[in-house]
């Protein structure tokens, strides 16, 4: 069989593709690099938001219509199977890896370091806080830490395969080492950096999304060592007070800019990139201009622009003072504008700089600050020394 997977959502829906995909492959099954060439398509999906829930539903849509066979996993049947089963008529739905990957004759476990030059390592699953708009905790489950030590020998598995580079994921990464999710003065993720940086001769250590509340010295500590990529992405949301607070965010703006100044002092080049919601329920255009505000004080290099999608199950998603959604557009509009503004500034702010960038499979390579860039020279799987120039800057 060949097979072809589409993966929408986080860093950890693209741990669980890799981990089918060797699965299948171990099996017998082909992986192959387009719908076209595909005997099943399988559609990795991601239920964050009702329009993420349209995205897969509608990919699962068009490869049926395609005269595909159809499977869908991920967190959209997790969260609710039979609506799922019900919405795509026609189509094999899985709650779980698991039983897809036996419907298959495949047995889950399968090693996947081979498949990249960069592979993310999972530190962490679930979820324990109760952010207004957000499913994820029925869809992952309650918070837990994966163990020390099987970790390091995750990331130990990666630099025997050859591999360079480890992405650390987790549905909420920075709480490994933390009872709860809720207690972020327990994480101990500066903890687990540093043994992966004494036990294991892994070459980079990169890290997804981080909440700014479980980010404190200790861990800037451990993140000037130049084998911890110098790219943080933080879940950010909003920068008005009043509107964390009705999403039961968990931290304030201080945070945000605390952590912006840390990173600083500890990696001057660092790129700050940041998620942002916009047009949350109660949300003011004084509360919009504050999010503007922060975006330009702290200076991120990359902003995600979401505007907000109420999704069945969420406490927001029955709230009063919904915004328009035209406004929500009009605004996500005026902080994507911001966001593009400070990538530029980002940009010609590492223009010239002479650093070391990894290969990768598609011939690009990328630098430890998350710039990927055209042209380089060099094997897969190697480091290349380049001077960074804007235009050969991939999404610029």
């Amino acid at each position: 069989m060949k097979f072809f997977i589409r993966t929408f959502g986080c860093k950890m829906n693209l741990l669980d593709s890799a981990r089918v995909a060797a699965a299948l492959c171990d099996a017998g099954h082909e992986q192959v690099a387009s719908e076209v060439q595909a005997d099943v398509v399988l559609v990795n999906s991601c239920t964050v938001t009702a329009e993420s829930d349209r995205k897969s539903r509608r990919a699962a849509h068009a490869a049926q219509r395609d005269g595909k066979r159809v499977a869908v996993l991920g967190c959209g049947p997790r969260v609710d199977l039979e609506a799922w089963k019900r919405a795509v008529a026609g189509v094999e739905v899985y709650a779980s890896e698991t039983a897809l990957c036996g419907r298959f004759g495949a047995a889950q476990g399968a090693r996947c370091v081979h498949l990249r030059t960069r592979l993310p390592v999972a530190i962490q699953h679930g979820c324990d806080n109760t952010c207004a708009y957000c499913i994820t905790r029925v869809a992952r489950g309650p918070h837990r830490s994966v163990p020390q030590e099987e970790v390091l020998r995750a990331v130990r598995e990666v630099a025997a395969g050859g591999g360079y580079e480890v992405v650390l994921t987790g549905i909420n990464l920075a709480a490994w080492g933390c009872s709860l999710t809720t207690r972020p003065s327990e994480s101990g993720l500066a903890l687990l950096l540093k043994a992966i940086l004494r036990e294991t001769s892994i070459g980079r250590v990169r890290l997804s999304s981080l909440g700014p509340e479980y980010l404190d010295r200790r861990f800037f500590e451990v993140f000037a060592d130049e084998r911890v990529c110098d790219h943080l992405h933080l879940s950010v949301q909003s920068g008005s007070l009043s509107v964390l607070r009705q999403m039961a965010r968990g931290h304030g703006v201080v945070e945000v800019e605390q952590a912006a100044y840390w990173a600083r002092e500890a990696r001057p080049d660092v790129a700050l990139t940041a998620d942002f919601i916009v047009g949350f329920p109660g949300e003011g255009e004084d509360d919009f201009r504050q999010t503007l505000q922060l975006a330009e004080r702290v200076g991120f290099a990359q902003l995600h622009v979401f505007p907000f999608s109420p999704r069945e199950g969420t406490l927001a998603f029955g709230l009063p003072d919904q915004v328009p959604d035209g406004e929500k557009k009009q605004r996500a509009a005026r902080l994507s504008a911001v966001g593009r503004s400070l990538r530029d500034q980002f940009l010609r702010s590492q223009h010239g700089r002479r650093v070391q960038a990894l290969v990768l499979r598609d011939g690009t390579a990328i630098t430890s600050n998350y710039l990927r860039l055209r042209g380089a020279r060099g094997e897969r799987g190697s480091l290349v020394d380049v001077v960074i120039d804007v235009r050969d800057v991939v999404g610029r």
